[in-house]
Order: structure tokens, then C-alpha cells, then sequence
């Protein structure tokens, strides 16, 4: 039996003066007049301030998370990591189908109207201002949840005129 001895020598790169994460003199793959500031998690090319979105400490491109791969790791952050009013607002919407007669008997009926406000006006401002929840909050689910509250407050507005009158 006989052993061959192989031996690798790999190439010796000059590295001096090279940034040791992008590189000096890296560009943005997608505003090449941009330096890289660092290496996108999803795809390995260089990008900019501009395109980096951090995610659970990791540098992503913008780009990266517009494709089908990058939406699975939006929807799993944006489900854990995002405030949702909207799931405030419609718990409230239920609750108050389910149980409007004991909202109203026990009083808090006019201290959870508010909060439901509060919370409609906290998913518009989210829509507005976030792309990512307004690209998962359609602008249908505001409507309904201000039509709730509007059908609710005419509810109450009813059942007080209607127990003003029999108590007269």
C-alpha cells in the first residue's frame, strides 16, 4: 500500500488596506455611487445605508426582502417583533358584539369606545407611515373597524335615549 502526499497551496492575497467586512472600495450593488457598508444576509452582495434593513441584528437589502424568500422572513418578524393595533381593535369590535348589553351595564363601555378610537387612529398612522403594515393591513380593515365604532356609538346613543325616556 502506498500514500500519496498532495499539498495545497492556496494564492496569497495582499489584503492591506481592505476593509476586513465590504472591503474599501466596495460598491452597493444597487447605487453604485454608494459605499458598501456592509454584505446583505440574503443574497451576498454589497449594500448601502439605503438598502439596509436590520432584521434580529442582521444586514438585509431591500431588494432581498421583496422577493418570495425575503417575504417568508417578513412575515415571520412582522408577526412577532411589529405592534398590531388592528388585532387590539378588532378584539374590542368582538367583544363588544358579543357583550354589548354588559359593557354598558357595568359602566366600561365608555372607557373602551376610546381606547377603540385610539387604536383605529394608531393603524392609520401605521399605514401611513409604514410600508410593511401597509402592505399587510389592507385599507378596508380601517374602514370597517371606524364603521364599528361609528355603529357603536349610535348603539349606545340609542339604548341612553332609551333609558332616559323610561326612567322619566
Amino acid at each position: 500500500m502506498s500514500f500519496r502526499l498532495l499539498e495545497f497551496h492556496p494564492p496569497v492575497l495582499d489584503l492591506a488596506g481592505v476593509d476586513a467586512v465590504t472591503g474599501k472600495y466596495a460598491r452597493c450593488t444597487r447605487h453604485p455611487d454608494n459605499t458598501a457598508t456592509g454584505i446583505c444576509t440574503g443574497t451576498g452582495s454589497y449594500i448601502c445605508p439605503l438598502c439596509t434593513i436590520t432584521i434580529d441584528g442582521q444586514p438585509y437589502g431591500y431588494h432581498y426582502l421583496t422577493t418570495p424568500d425575503g417575504q417568508t422572513l417578513l412575515d415571520k418578524y412582522y408577526i412577532t417583533a411589529l405592534p398590531r393595533p388592528d388585532r387590539d381593535a378588532w378584539l374590542l369590535l368582538g367583544l363588544f358584539a358579543i357583550f354589548p348589553l354588559t359593557f354598558l351595564m357595568a359602566g366600561t363601555f365608555f372607557i373602551w369606545i376610546p381606547i377603540l378610537a385610539l387604536r383605529s387612529v394608531a393603524m392609520m398612522k401605521l399605514r401611513k407611515h409604514s410600508w410593511l403594515y401597509r402592505s399587510r393591513v389592507p385599507a378596508y380593515q380601517v374602514v370597517l373597524i371606524w364603521a364599528g365604532l361609528v355603529i357603536w356609538l349610535a348603539v349606545v346613543a340609542i339604548l341612553v335615549l332609551f333609558f332616559i325616556k323610561i326612567f322619566k
